[in-house]
């Protein structure tokens, strides 16, 4: 019995490298009855791998020759002589697509606006969630034991700051000398612009000023 190792390597060799080489030569010379012979293989051998996927779960355990069976179908479907993949391609596939074409859009067109209603609501609530998180923690961070404390604190700091500057520039302003309020009536009474009378007080302040 052949093991299912080495059932694979052979369909692996045989099934998917060598029609894989020929594919590119079919594409490269611009070969058209090559590139249907080659794109037909390529159909039936998808239905082929969904196909045996399955069988795998439930005759490999009790079929004898059941890996013995799977390289026979693949070397059918690839032989020259036996044009397996065309027959089969043309009597069932492509009988069944053209039936279900209409419906499989359907889905497919389904399928890709969901996906992308999918995307869109995932980008949301990732977006939203990511703004949660940096909201709590600068909530826990301004909340920590030097978190609100040494905002409070800087804020006190910088008011005191202002409150100096604002005494050192009243400190550094001359006091201007007080006038009469009949100094006006003087000076018009007489008709000359004599300096206003001066206390000793005053004039004791011009002095410590010069």
């Amino acid at each position: 019995m052949i093991s299912s190792l080495l059932s694979r390597v052979v369909i692996l060799v045989f099934g998917t490298w060598f029609p894989a080489y020929y594919s590119y030569k079919a594409v490269k010379t611009k070969n058209v009855k090559e590139y249907v012979k080659w794109m037909m293989y390529w159909i039936v051998f998808a239905f082929f791998t969904c196909f045996k996927t399955l069988t795998d779960l439930f005759l490999s355990f009790w079929f004898s020759f059941y890996y013995e069976l799977k390289i026979l179908v693949v070397l059918w479907l690839l032989s020259p002589a036996t044009h397996g993949s065309s027959i089969l391609y043309r009597k069932f596939v492509h009988p069944w697509l053209t039936r279900r074409e209409d419906d499989i859009d359907n889905c497919i067109a389904q399928a890709k606006q969901q996906g992308y209603s999918t995307v869109i609501q995932l980008d949301t609530k990732g977006v939203n969630y990511a703004t949660t998180v940096l909201m709590q923690t600068a909530i826990k961070a301004s909340q920590g034991p030097q978190g609100g404390s040494g905002l409070v604190n800087q804020l006190r700091c910088s008011y005191s700051s202002g409150e100096l500057a604002d005494g050192d520039m009243n400190r550094n302003v001359k006091a201007l000398p007080h006038i009469p309020d009949d100094y006006d009536d003087h000076t018009h009474s007489s008709g000359t612009t004599a300096s206003p009378p001066l206390t000793k007080q005053r004039r004791r302040q011009q002095q410590l000023l010069k």
